[in-house]
């Protein structure tokens, strides 16, 4: 089961964050914190499907 979906059906909290910022070096940043979700912003910025591949590993 997913990690969040697996925390919020126990009642716990799930802790994110959105990326606006469309850059490799700020999605690797991001994915070392102790967030348990992180969601890649594409309605409010310049992101485009294209931007997300390059960030993902």
């Amino acid at each position: 089961m997913n990690k969040t979906k697996k925390l919020l059906k126990e009642g716990n909290v799930a802790l994110g964050a959105w990326i606006t910022i469309q850059h490799p070096d700020v999605a690797e940043l991001m994915s070392t914190l102790p967030f348990d979700w992180l969601l890649f912003d594409m309605e409010h910025s310049p992101a485009e499907i294209y931007s997300i591949n390059m960030m993902l590993p």
